[in-house]
């Protein structure tokens, strides 16, 4: 979803079961990505998601890191 929307940054499942995401956009399709993170993917089971703004990063890409 996040390169459909032209979201850069990184995704990374932690070891107790969360997942990280730092993410930048311009913001509708920020936006847009937040209210899909809330849902997630089919299958996944979403109780909560925490955001909080940091500074700009300048990602190049969307990346799953492991």
């Amino acid at each position: 979803m996040a390169r459909s929307l032209g979201v850069r940054g990184f995704v990374r499942n932690e070891a107790d079961g969360t997942v990280t995401i730092e993410a930048e956009a311009v913001g509708p399709d920020l936006e847009q990505f937040l209210n899909w993170c809330r849902r997630g993917p089919s299958g996944a089971s979403v109780s909560d998601v925490h955001v909080a703004e940091g500074a700009v990063k300048d990602f190049k890409e969307f990346e799953m890191r492991f």
